[in-house]
């Protein structure tokens, strides 16, 4: 069948609601191969609707790599332990780069204030 991931989501949505585990699994692999993809905010959400662990971990990490910041309806539509988990997945890597900054006075790694934790003198911000 050519269906495309909207009916592919459609189908794993009534498998889900009548308890068909081979349709389910069969719609949970084809949304896995379906190409164009559904976005990856749709597929998390719907993943963890239907209860599909399988389908979490590509669009999650898309989510994360994405430079845009999610809006908050973008947000609303996550569970919490999801969007925590995202916002720590994002923050990871700003949060290191920003202990690297090195002060300008003194040379030393400045940490993330604004003010270095060694010397005490203010960073302008970068």
């Amino acid at each position: 069948m050519n269906f495309d991931a909207d009916q592919w989501l459609s189908v794993l949505g009534m498998a889900h609601k009548y308890d068909m585990a081979g349709i389910r699994e069969k719609a949970i692999q084809r949304l896995k191969n379906t190409d164009p993809a559904l976005p990856p905010l749709k597929q998390l959400v719907f993943a963890r609707k239907y209860h599909c662990d399988e389908l979490v971990d590509t669009p999650f990490q898309a989510l994360v790599a994405r430079e845009e910041t999610l809006s908050k309806d973008e947000m609303a539509q996550l569970p919490l332990d999801d969007l925590h988990r995202l916002i720590v997945a994002r923050e990871k890597p700003l949060l290191r780069l920003l202990m690297e900054r090195r002060c300008t006075n003194c040379s030393r790694n400045g940490g993330w204030h604004l003010r270095c934790t060694n010397c005490g003198r203010q960073q302008a911000p970068t």
